[in-house]
């Protein structure tokens, strides 16, 4: 009869002086090994097909688009037409994609020749544009000069070729414009309000070093 008696480490001894293991999987924890660097990574599993499935991307755009995976991990959008690529996925948005379907030559004269199916292309409103370039001078506190800067205007080009930048005395109009009509919405609000309120006001200083004075409304 053989005894056998099972060790602190995993040893397992026998009558006739040979020494056993446990199995393997018991062997690598009492040796330290970390199960989870020989398990594979979750994300080496992510497909194309995962990623067109997110909500985000269930557009009419991607009729006209391969999505494709590059090697490092990143997605391109090519157009099945001209072949150009573009950036991809859950955070880049579809905006850029539309703008391309409307301007792409050859899916362009494909449609002339087959016919055009309707699609949520955003029409241009350069007023609309005028007017968000002027907010956000107002809300950044850009120099009026940036809209006749060279990289500003190469930059809003390309992204929208019709849109036409205005000179900084317009721009400076613009945002006076934009000005009195918040402060006539401010004024509008206060007087649809049934109770008495009070202002309180204070100074204080951006971290560029431009003083502000706040305004609190007490109702």
């Amino acid at each position: 009869m053989e005894a056998h008696a099972m060790g602190s480490h995993g040893i397992v001894g026998s009558s006739d002086g040979t020494e056993e293991r446990e199995n393997s999987s018991i062997n690598m924890f009492s040796e330290g090994v970390n199960l989870n660097l020989i398990q594979p990574s979750l994300e080496e599993d992510v497909s194309t097909e995962i990623l067109l499935a997110n909500k985000k991307l269930r557009s009419t755009v991607w009729k006209e688009f391969e999505l494709t995976m590059l090697d490092d991990g990143t997605y391109k959008a090519i157009c099945k037409h001209c072949k150009k690529d573009f950036v991809a996925g859950n955070r880049a948005g579809t905006s850029h994609l539309k703008y391309h379907i409307g301007v792409c030559s050859k899916l362009q004269s494909k449609r002339r020749k087959f016919g055009s199916p309707k699609l949520d292309i955003p029409i241009f409103d350069q007023q609309r544009s005028r007017d968000d370039f002027s907010r956000m001078v107002l809300a950044h506190g850009y120099s009026f000069n940036m809209s006749e800067h060279y990289y500003t205007r190469i930059f809003l080009y390309n992204l929208q070729p019709s849109f036409k930048l205005v000179h900084r005395t317009t721009l400076k109009d613009d945002c006076m414009r934009i000005y009195e009509e918040e402060k006539l919405k401010v004024y509008q609000l206060f007087e649809k309000q049934s109770c008495r309120f009070s202002l309180t006001s204070d100074m204080w200083t951006h971290t560029e070093m431009s003083g502000y004075m706040s305004l609190t409304a007490h109702h």
